[in-house]
């Protein structure tokens, strides 16, 4: 019966993630999307996940500590999945990673990090990304490394997520 609960909990996880992909595609191509909507989206995203997860404790179908790692391997599903689907959908480079997102922002600075020793400020970043994306090789590079640490690391969080769930 756990394997249905997760699956059932990854389903919901999923068209949360497809809805929030086919918005996203409009306000791109609208040329509305904004650091403001990508925040309120991040909230309602960590409260809708917690409730569903806070729901399972209640139901007795988990302990705390297993909706606890429900909700973080959710979101990192969720992260997951909204960024391949988009990035497939937009015809995007299968790691890409944007600057409206603080999150994806971390991860492109860690893949500085890693590459070259240095991160570039946040404000910096988030001002030349688009810019630099299409003009310079070794940043797109650096982007599709980010995009690369950030699926193994989302997918990490996943397995120890369910294992722990389970």
């Amino acid at each position: 019966m756990t394997w249905i609960y997760l699956l059932i909990y990854a389903t919901f996880v999923l068209v949360m993630a497809a809805l929030q992909k086919n918005e996203h595609i409009i306000l791109i191509k609208d040329r509305r999307m904004s650091r403001m909507t990508k925040a309120i989206w991040a909230g309602g995203r960590v409260l809708i996940v917690c409730l569903l997860s806070a729901a399972y404790f209640l139901l007795g179908l988990c302990s705390i500590g297993g909706a606890i790692a429900l909700a973080i391997a959710g979101l990192a599903y969720f992260s997951y999945m909204f960024r391949k689907s988009l990035n497939e959908d937009m015809g995007w480079n299968k790691n890409y990673m944007g600057s409206t997102s603080r999150y994806d922002v971390l991860w492109i600075q860690l893949a500085e990090l890693i590459s070259s020793g240095y991160a570039t400020p946040t404000i910096d970043l988030q001002e030349d990304h688009d810019i630099d994306y299409a003009t310079m090789s070794t940043y797109r590079d650096t982007v599709h490394l980010a995009g690369k640490l950030a699926n193994v690391g989302e997918l990490l969080v996943v397995v120890s997520g369910v294992l722990v769930y389970l």
